[in-house]
C-alpha cells in the first residue's frame, strides 16, 4: 500500500469516526503515519482528501457490482437486484467502519455533498447502465420508460439500504438472524414495484 492509500484508508476511518467537521488531519497522519505536510501534497486539503476518500469507496463497492452481475448470469431482474441490495448490506454490516464513512453524507456540508455527488456520478453510471441494460429485458408497459424507472428503483433502494445500516450497523449476528424476514419484506416491495399500489378496480 502507497502512502497515498494509506492516507485515504486513515481518513475514511477518521471521518467515520468523528465526521467531516470533527476529523482532524493531524490524526490522519497519525494514523497513516506520514508527515501532516504530505496531506495537503496529494490532496489540497481536507474537504479534498473526503471528497477522495468517498471515490475511493463508490470505486469499490461499484467494481463489486461488476463482479455479483457477472455471477448472476442470467438471473432476473429483480432477483438480482434484491440479492445486491443483501450482499451490499452484508458487506456494510461486516464493514461498519466504511457504513458509518459512508453515512457521513448526511451530514456534511452542504458544497461537499454536492462535489462528492459530481465527482462520484461518473462511477455510479456504470453500474446504472448494467441494471438499465437488465432492465429493458423486461416485459415493461408501453408508456413506461425503462430510465425513470431505474431513477426510481436506484432512489428507493438506497433509501432503504440507509435505514438497514442504521438498524444493523455493527450487529452482523442481528441481521444474520433477521434474515428471513428481511427477504420477505423485500419480495413485497418487489410485488409492488411489479404491480402497483392501486386494486384492479382503482386503475
Amino acid at each position: 500500500m502507497d502512502r497515498r492509500e494509506k492516507i485515504i484508508k486513515a481518513a475514511i476511518s477518521e471521518f467515520a469516526e468523528k465526521g467531516f467537521e470533527g476529523a482532524s488531519t493531524n490524526e490522519i497522519a497519525k494514523k497513516a503515519g506520514v508527515a501532516k505536510g504530505l496531506i495537503f501534497h496529494y490532496f489540497g486539503n481536507k474537504e479534498n482528501l473526503y471528497i477522495h476518500a468517498y471515490r475511493a469507496v463508490t470505486d469499490t463497492l461499484v467494481n463489486e457490482f461488476e463482479k455479483f452481475v457477472g455471477k448472476a448470469g442470467e438471473k432476473d431482474f429483480f432477483q438480482m437486484l434484491k440479492e445486491w441490495g443483501y450482499w451490499k448490506l452484508e458487506f456494510m454490516v461486516n464493514h461498519p467502519n466504511l457504513a458509518d464513512f459512508m453515512l457521513t453524507i448526511l451530514s456534511v456540508p452542504d458544497r461537499v455533498r454536492l462535489k462528492v455527488m459530481s465527482e462520484v456520478k461518473d462511477v455510479q453510471r456504470e453500474g446504472w447502465e448494467i441494471l438499465l441494460e437488465k432492465l429493458r429485458s423486461l416485459p415493461l408497459r408501453n408508456d413506461v420508460d425503462p430510465e425513470t424507472v431505474l431513477k426510481f428503483i436506484v432512489a428507493l433502494f438506497n433509501g432503504l439500504g440507509d435505514m438497514y445500516l442504521e438498524i444493523y450497523k455493527g450487529s452482523p449476528k442481528k441481521l444474520m438472524e433477521e434474515t428471513e424476514a428481511l427477504m420477505k419484506e423485500t419480495d413485497a416491495i418487489f410485488e409492488i414495484l411489479k404491480h402497483g399500489i392501486l386494486s384492479d378496480q382503482q386503475v
